[in-house]
């Protein structure tokens, strides 16, 4: 299921459904504590990734996404092409998660 190197879409997919790939440490039976995901675990995969080159771009175009709900000004011209299209990408992927649960149209 997990591809050896996830690509940014991927990556914002199962970030917004993380809960739904693991139940978390403490209720894992495969876990080694109650802290620590097991190693095969889609969480662990994920957390993995995101200290990725990609995971890095995802975790910067969210932090941007996050200024820009927070009314932060910023023009076309102070944001990179890249950062353009991963703002596309996380407002479809979450508007494709909200369907997903009923709450969109």
């Amino acid at each position: 299921m997990w591809p050896e190197e996830p690509g940014l879409r991927f990556l914002y997919y199962w970030l917004l459904r993380e809960d739904d790939i693991c139940p978390g440490a403490s209720r894992c039976p495969y876990a080694p504590d109650s802290d620590t995901r097991c190693a095969e675990c889609a969480g662990a995969q994920l957390e993995r990734a995101l200290n990725t080159s990609a995971g890095v771009a995802l975790k910067a175009a969210l932090d941007l996404d996050f200024a820009l709900s927070k009314n932060i000004q910023v023009s076309l011209g102070e944001i990179t092409c890249e950062e353009f299209r991963l703002l596309k990408m996380i407002q479809f992927e979450r508007n494709r998660r909200q369907k997903e649960e009923g709450g969109g149209s």
